[in-house]
């Protein structure tokens, strides 16, 4: 399984590689990258990243920061077997979709932080954008636990269709640490399917999802993001996964979407499939 880590020279780099290490075992070919940002009006090549020969900017501290990161990324997962480990100059975005589609990977994990809603209309954070424009699952490691716990894993979705999902990175935890996997549906007023019919749905789901030590929950909140919230609290969530989980019809319009909003303000690692 191909996994790119993104490695951002911070505080969250340490949670991150902690993370990682719980579920790098053996068939895992990690990716690392940095990627050094630049202003938009310096001109990149088709892969996201800055031109060979720029003359119209000088560019020295970009590729002094480079120089670096590239030296403290030496130590970053130092006991895991990497296939790339590297920084790159460039527009982020840019760089991380095309070296996904050159090199194959299946999903992609980087630190994120939490924003108000003030600052999502001002700006995207770059974990979001990261979430919408990604063709593979994106996994946002947040928290302040320098060693993270891993024993219960909430799986939020609306189980209308019980199809095996890109789920192998829970199948792995599960194999390694046998975490407790809890499917959640929330019934809403627009939103809700009768128990016998539900129930039925989230066994084939875990069937078809190689899931195993798996409880079942169904929980009634008018509003999901704050359902979600409550859920991670009240049953000590330490990954929450988001499938297909939206809101509806004047909330969607006045909100915006539902998976950017747990995203951004929901303090807990999530992925994203």
């Amino acid at each position: 399984m191909k996994v790119l880590l993104l490695a951002k020279m911070d505080d969250h780099d340490r949670v991150v590689e902690n993370f990682a290490h719980k579920f790098m075992t053996k068939g895992f070919e990690i990716h690392v990258i940095n990627v050094v940002s630049i202003p938009s009006e310096i001109p990149l090549k088709m892969n996201g990243e800055v031109i060979d020969v720029c003359t119209e900017y000088n560019l020295s501290k970009y590729y002094d920061k480079q120089k670096a990161n590239n030296e403290q990324l030496q130590n970053f997962l130092s006991q895991v077997k990497t296939e790339f480990k590297g920084s790159l100059i460039g527009d982020p975005l840019n760089i991380v979709k095309h070296f996904v589609r050159e090199k194959g990977i299946e999903f992609v994990i980087s630190g994120g932080h939490l924003t108000s809603h003030t600052e999502d209309i001002f700006s995207n954070s770059f974990s979001n954008q990261l979430m919408q424009e990604l063709s593979v699952p994106y996994l946002s490691i947040k928290g302040d636990e320098a060693e993270p716990s891993l024993k219960n894993i909430a799986i939020v979705r609306e189980f209308v269709d019980p199809a095996k999902r890109n789920l192998e990175l829970i199948q792995k935890l599960q194999e390694k640490l046998n975490c407790r996997v809890i499917l959640v549906k929330i019934n809403t007023p627009n939103s809700h399917m009768e128990e016998t019919e539900l129930r039925s749905k989230m066994e084939q789901f875990a069937q078809l999802n190689g899931l195993s030590n798996v409880e079942f929950l169904t929980i009634e909140g008018a509003d999901k993001e704050t359902t979600i919230r409550s859920l991670v609290e009240s049953h000590h969530i330490d990954l929450l996964t988001l499938g297909h989980i939206h809101r509806n019809g004047i909330s969607y319009f006045l909100r915006g979407d539902l998976r950017s909003d747990v995203l951004n303000h929901i303090n807990v690692p999530i992925y994203m499939y």
